[in-house]
């Protein structure tokens, strides 16, 4: 199962979900690296917003563009992903000057907003760097997105969550007449799908085999299963601070040639805390270091 695929879309890791008319410049190579990645997300239930922190450890700078790009992030740039430089990168700011009556990202423009960012030295003299954003009407981009998702993920016979004929007719039909699969309740996500009872037991069993292992790199745990009137549902509730670790990265790479120092950002004059700042803020956040 996809537990994380559309909590990702509706994370400001938006570049997979994004087709647009036109292609924005990239410079030609990511402008920083990280030797971890962290994501988490949670839901406002009293303004049906989301929010979305990303954690960036171990930041590799790159000499020829990093420090110009790392300024532009923490003046709150709306650069999705923080590293910029790739293809896929999206840049909220420069979309916002396009004039497009009608184009439906010209809506998602105004919705996403970076709340705070930052930069911190922790053990070793790495920097991290954190930011904190934020998607309005959430349940509505987690429809939209979905839409766009059924477009070109045609279910098929014996792939979850289809895994006899009676399951995938009702899957195919629901999915003709707009019904979306996942959706927010408060700070929950659900997802559900009509179904047999015996198409439901091989989901529960898909979902528990895919939820399990850490090493996969989602953390989006399900909580609890349901199946009434040919429906199965899986709910999946956040942690006890309200958020839900949704993504962790490791990378193995060399490290850029060229990387700059944090004594060099520090001279070019970007903000960097401590690591007692920055576990701080995670405090205030309800988040431990």
């Amino acid at each position: 199962m996809k537990l994380a695929v559309l909590a990702l879309c509706l994370g400001v890791s938006l570049s997979g979900c994004l087709s647009l008319d036109f292609e924005l410049p990239v410079t030609a190579a990511p402008a920083l690296e990280t030797r971890e990645s962290r994501a988490m997300m949670r839901v406002d239930a009293s303004s049906g917003a989301l929010e979305w922190l990303s954690v960036d450890r171990g930041v590799r700078v790159r000499e020829s563009n990093g420090v110009a790009h790392l300024k532009a992030v923490l003046a709150g740039a709306r650069i999705y992903p923080i590293e910029g430089g790739t293809p896929g990168s999206v840049d909220f700011d420069l979309l916002s000057k396009y004039e497009a009556p009608g184009e439906w990202w010209s809506d998602l423009v105004d919705d996403v907003s970076v709340v705070e960012v930052g930069l911190a030295e922790e053990s070793g003299a790495e920097p991290t760097l954190w930011r904190r954003s934020r998607i309005e009407r959430a349940a509505h981009w987690l429809a939209f997105f979905q839409q766009a998702q059924f477009s070109s993920d045609v279910p098929e016979l014996g792939q979850f969550p289809t895994f006899d004929e009676v399951s995938l007719a009702l899957l195919s039909a629901a999915r003709s007449a707009g019904e979306g699969e996942w959706r927010l309740e408060s700070r929950t996500l659900v997802f559900e799908v009509p179904s047999t009872l015996e198409n439901a037991l091989l989901c529960q069993k898909e979902i528990l085999s895919q939820a399990a292992p850490v090493s996969a790199g989602f953390s989006l745990q399900p909580s609890s299963f349901h199946y009434k009137d040919q429906r199965f549902a899986v709910r999946c509730m956040p942690r006890d601070d309200g958020w839900f670790v949704v993504a962790t990265r490791n990378t193995e790479e060399e490290p850029i040639v060229d990387s700059v120092s944090i004594d060099e950002l520090r001279a070019a004059g970007l903000p960097i805390a401590t690591r007692a700042q920055f576990s701080a803020r995670l405090a205030q956040l309800g988040l431990v270091d």
